[in-house]
């Protein structure tokens, strides 16, 4: 079967120059400037409207239509 054949030697090959390339860029890049991507990519994902976001995908989808149909109609 497929998912048992052994991994090819151009698979690992691969791997390992993606994981060097990764790593000198790293390196390149640096520790910092990294962090700083980091922090910005969460403080991103937990900014209010995203939050709300993942709510109202969360929540009963007629329930939702209900009051944003209410909220139109107040206006």
């Amino acid at each position: 079967m497929f998912w048992k054949k052994k991994k090819s030697e151009k698979k690992k090959n691969i791997r390992t120059q993606a994981s060097k390339i990764a790593a000198d860029k790293r390196a390149e890049i640096g520790e910092d400037t990294l962090n700083e991507i980091r922090s910005a990519i969460m403080a991103r994902k937990n900014s209010p409207l995203e939050k709300a976001k993942r709510q109202i995908a969360q929540a009963n989808q007629d329930k939702v239509r209900d009051n944003i149909r209410f909220w139109l109609d107040e206006k």
